[in-house]
């Protein structure tokens, strides 16, 4: 079961990242050594051409942890005929860091679903999709994501990441509205 928040919710804030983060970005460290140089050697840039958009978490003032998103299309088949396939826009989780002395404490199971779920549901977003590194798949999918390649989850020889999305659409919603009665 993903881990309830363990910090005072009023000392979080967040923000776009920005030129004069760069000297305390390069101090970040989360335990992934590709994750801490994407933020303080290519973040940036990939915020200010609008590549992808990088937010920090900040908790008491100290860079807690940041996200990176983007979009990306999400391809999947219609029924059984594979030719059949449909082509949708996604939200992309490229990354989500949290610095070590802020892991275990339950701030990237804040920051997915308060702030990258609860904002993708009022952009409306359909698909939320993630990379997860292995280690982390079923942490994602306690959240409510599921590997969508069966073969990357396979204990015996398992991928560097699982390919994963999480549904936005309330199919109850949509039935209700459809026939009210």
């Amino acid at each position: 079961m993903p881990k309830e928040l363990e910090l005072e919710i009023s000392k979080l804030y967040i923000r776009g990242i920005k030129a004069e983060d760069w000297a305390e970005s390069k101090e970040f460290r989360c335990g992934n050594g590709s994750m801490d140089n994407f933020l303080y050697m290519e973040a940036y840039e990939e915020h200010i051409y609008r590549h992808a958009s990088t937010t920090l978490v900040f908790y008491e003032e100290e860079l807690a942890a940041y996200f990176t998103l983007h979009r990306a299309p999400l391809k999947f088949q219609l029924g059984e005929n594979e030719d059949e396939k449909v082509t949708q826009d996604a939200l992309a989780l490229a990354r989500l860091a949290v610095s070590r002395k802020y892991q275990g404490k339950g701030l990237g199971t804040h920051i997915l679903k308060e702030i990258i779920i609860r904002n993708a549901y009022i952009h409306n977003e359909i698909h939320i999709i993630t990379d997860a590194l292995y280690e982390k798949w079923k942490w994602y999918n306690e959240i409510g994501f599921v590997p969508l390649i069966e073969d990357e989850i396979d204990e015996e020889n398992p991928s560097e990441v699982v390919f994963m999305a999480l549904e936005l659409l309330d199919g109850k919603l949509i039935v209700e509205f459809i026939d009210p009665y």
